[in-house]
């Protein structure tokens, strides 16, 4: 003897077809209509860019002896490279004098072959 499967079509019909008191009022028994406006969607933050840089030895050594005189001048007792970095390309973007000391540094980095 066969098995039947239950009807779902019931099922079907409930899923599609809310409740009608849903739609005309709230639990507290306030028009839907008189409700204010949901509230807009908070923007994504934009993921953070990670990097990756290759220095020699010497270029090492002088930035992390640079990150420890910045922390002594500003009394912390640490200065990550990432933020003094961030820092430096911020000035960058800030400062055209800056700017342009960088890319003459870089011009002559790649006259010269070295990097």
């Amino acid at each position: 003897m066969p098995v039947r499967k239950p009807s779902t079509s019931g099922l079907r019909t409930a899923a599609v077809q809310p409740a009608k008191d849903v739609l005309r009022e709230t639990e507290i028994g306030q028009p839907l209509a008189d409700l204010p406006a949901a509230a807009p969607k908070r923007q994504k933050r934009p993921k953070p860019v990670r990097i990756t840089v290759d220095l020699s030895p010497e270029q090492y050594r002088a930035l992390t002896e640079w990150t420890s005189r910045a922390a002594a001048d500003l009394g912390v007792p640490r200065l990550t490279l990432a933020d003094a970095i961030r820092a430096m390309a911020k000035v960058t973007e800030i400062d055209n004098s800056i700017a342009a000391v960088v890319v003459d540094m870089i011009r002559r980095d790649k006259e010269s072959g070295s990097q």
